[in-house]
């Protein structure tokens, strides 16, 4: 039996949370669509369910304890979570979101015995002649065609 996919988005209500939903949503993702406005994720929601009907919409401010401790309470009766997309976080916690995923990226890589050194290398060389954009999320790594 194949393991479910869950990723959680919150600012999913609108822009790139929107299209980070979306695109998940279609490689098989359970998505929980998180976020303040109730109406925006509900159209969020018909975008998604046009690529998959597995999805959950959460009304959470992530500034609100009470709210995040429910959201959290909906992914556990999801199952495990896969991934999860936030907004809006100091550095810190966008700092320790990273290493959350540099050391699962870094035992998945173990557990599957893939040389991640060679294929990083490889991939840096195609991203280092690409034209540079800058902006919170770093390095893009997909290829955007015009």
């Amino acid at each position: 039996m194949s393991k479910k996919k869950i990723a959680v988005i919150t600012g999913a209500s609108q822009g790139i949370g929107r299209a980070i939903s979306v695109k998940l949503a279609s490689k098989g993702y359970i998505t929980v669509l998180a976020g303040r406005n109730e109406e925006n994720l509900r159209k969020t929601a018909e975008f998604v369910s046009q690529v998959n009907d597995n999805y959950q919409v959460s009304i959470t401010d992530v500034t609100s304890e009470v709210d995040v401790e429910a959201l959290f309470k909906e992914i556990e009766e999801l199952g495990e979570l896969a991934e999860c997309f936030t907004k809006s976080k100091s550095k810190d916690e966008k700092a320790e979101e990273l290493a959350d995923i540099l050391i699962l990226t870094l035992g998945h890589s173990i557990a599957m015995n893939v040389d991640l050194e060679s294929a990083f290398d490889k991939k840096m060389a195609k991203i280092m002649k690409r034209s540079a954009i800058s902006g919170d999320f770093g390095i893009r790594v997909t290829d955007y065609k015009k």
